[in-house]
This record gives C-alpha cells, sequence and structure tokens, in this order.
C-alpha cells in the first residue's frame, strides 16, 4: 500500500481520537457538575457580580469594566 492511501486513514483516527477525548472532557465536566452543584452555583453568582459591577463602572472606568469582565470569562475553568 503506498503511502497516498495511509494518509487519509490516519487522519481519520486521529479525527477520531480528538473526538472521542473532547467528549470524555465533556462528559467528565457534566459529572463534575452534577456531583458538586453547590459549587457551580457559587461561581455562577460570583461571575455575575463581577458583570454586574463591571455595568455599573462602564461609564467612568471602562478598562477596570473591561478587566472585571475578563476576570468574569475565566471563573471555572
Amino acid at each position: 500500500m503506498s503511502s497516498d492511501h495511509a494518509l487519509p486513514r490516519v487522519r481519520r483516527k486521529s479525527a477520531a481520537s480528538g473526538a472521542l477525548t473532547t467528549f470524555a472532557a465533556e462528559v467528565s465536566a457534566f459529572l463534575d457538575a452534577i456531583l458538586h452543584p453547590g459549587r457551580i452555583v457559587g461561581e455562577v453568582q460570583q461571575m455575575g457580580a463581577l458583570l454586574v459591577e463591571a455595568q455599573r463602572i462602564e461609564a467612568s472606568d471602562p478598562a477596570r469594566a473591561e478587566a472585571l469582565r475578563s476576570q468574569a470569562a475565566r471563573i471555572g475553568h
């Protein structure tokens, strides 16, 4: 078999492996959320508070408001 025919097969295996890895990570995150709902609720409340504060100071300090939104986006990662 020439290498021209093997390359698509390798790509398919690589794509399948990547999809399986992504699926496993999603299942893990889902199970973690089910097993620790209090932590998830706390993170959502913290994100909400940061976003409310960012909205409140947007006109007077846009740079700080953007920093707060960025901080909110990183919660839970």
